[in-house]
């Protein structure tokens, strides 16, 4: 056998042999590379076919440095084990009455049953100002919005004193509207945003109302926003879509018959699903992680949207699923869900706990909205609404719970003035 270096001016080749080429597969050959270190990151040594000349088989060594010490043989790892996990995003969801919410100028308290946990806010005077610092990539205002009269009523939106906007209450109305979406912003950079809301035309009554916030967010330090469409709750198939006014996203979904249900996988340490009702014999169960069911009607004081139907508490922090089943052929309404993350990482100031009710105040001047108390929610684990017993909660039980009568007035007319 010769040894030889072949001619290169870069590296160093050394011919080991040679055999007879018809006694190799052909595939092989250009391809083939047996390597092994002599020392670790230092050198290594490669035995590979290179070429073929003259039906004789020229097999190399090919000596080089490492550029750092590997382990032997090289080991793969898949691209999806190198990435960075992705981050949940969630519609983080915040209450006009909010404490994160700083107002300016004067505001007024409004609100009804319709509304996110039935409160608004509204200014009759020009150049008063809401803002929120929030760590998100868009941001929306919803509100309610009354009948005008010239010279009408708007309002103009800014992030970071950059990105800006504007909504005027249309003309000719003659009824409120409700979860309007009064402006969204374009996507913003990953990170901390500040948004200032003026009120830059107004009247002496209400014409527009702030409601809630959303915001698209990673951070888990604001109770987030889950709708009836989100892809995260699944039905099953006799679900109906169906929506109004007074539903949240203008969209809701209802049951059909008994064994109607869905699941809902999130990650938190409570929960409060909100829901339509339009029977006092609704009959559901729920339960949360597979444990025992649990029965509910229709609340004591229900309207046919916005219900608290329920609200789990103090869960252990990280992910849960949650299933509702329907008893019977009364429909059960499903609009949306409150979800609050670890209690830990609330930030200070800010509650944990969704509001089920409240009373309007009257109009006074201020820098930040009447306060308005509020009762406080269930105990860890209650169900909110109609709580019944297995017999009950009986396909063929004579329990009939009856709704008590209930008149909420809509204070977004023009008749709801300073």
């Amino acid at each position: 056998m010769k040894y030889h270096p072949l001619n290169s001016p870069h590296i160093a080749y050394t011919e080991l042999g040679t055999c007879n080429a018809s006694l190799i597969n052909p595939e092989m050959i250009n391809v083939e590379m047996r390597c092994e270190k002599t020392n670790c990151c230092q050198s290594m040594r490669c035995i590979k076919v290179l070429r073929v000349r003259h039906d004789r088989l020229y097999i190399y060594e090919k000596s080089t440095i490492c550029w750092f010490c590997l382990p032997f043989p090289l080991v793969l790892v898949p691209f999806e084990f190198l990435a960075v996990p992705k981050m949940t995003t969630n519609a983080a969801i915040v209450d006009d009455r909010d404490p994160l919410i700083q107002y300016a100028g004067t505001w007024n308290g409004a609100g009804s049953s319709s509304e996110f946990y039935s409160t608004t806010t509204w200014s009759p005077k020009q150049g008063s100002t809401a803002s929120l610092s929030f760590v998100g990539t868009s941001v929306t205002v919803y509100g309610s919005v009354g009948p005008s009269k010239p010279p009408g009523s708007s309002l103009a939106f800014a992030v970071d004193d950059s990105v800006t906007g504007t909504y005027t209450a249309p003309s000719g109305m003659t009824t409120a509207i409700h979860h309007e979406a009064l402006w969204t912003s374009p996507t913003l950079s990953s990170g901390s945003h500040t948004l200032i809301i003026t009120q830059t035309t107004a009247q002496t009554s209400g014409v527009i109302f702030l409601d809630y916030i959303m915001y698209n967010t990673t951070s888990t330090s604001q109770p987030y926003f889950i709708d009836d469409r989100d892809s995260r709750i699944t039905y099953t198939p006799a679900w109906v879509q169906e929506g109004s006014d007074e539903d949240f996203q203008h969209t809701c979904q209802k049951s059909l018959s008994a064994g109607d249900s869905f699941t809902l996988e999130f990650e938190g340490q409570s929960i409060s699903f909100w829901g339509g009702n339009t029977s006092p014999t609704q009959n559901a169960s729920v339960e949360i992680d597979g444990g025992s069911p649990t029965f509910f009607g229709a609340p004591t004081d229900a309207t046919t949207t916005n219900n608290l139907l329920f609200h789990f508490d103090d869960l252990p922090a990280g992910k849960h699923t949650l299933a509702v089943t329907a008893q019977n052929g009364e429909p059960v309404w499903t609009d949306y869900f409150i979800v609050n993350p670890n209690i830990a990482s609330l930030p200070s100031g800010s509650s944990a706990s969704p509001i089920s009710s409240s009373t309007p105040s009257s109009s006074k001047e201020s820098t930040a909205p009447p306060s308005i108390a509020s009762p406080k929610p269930t105990p860890t684990g209650a169900i909110v609404g109609g709580v019944k017993t297995a017999e009950e909660s009986a396909p063929n039980s004579s329990y009939i719970k009856c709704l008590s009568t209930n008149t909420v007035r809509d204070l977004h007319d023009p008749c709801c003035g300073a």
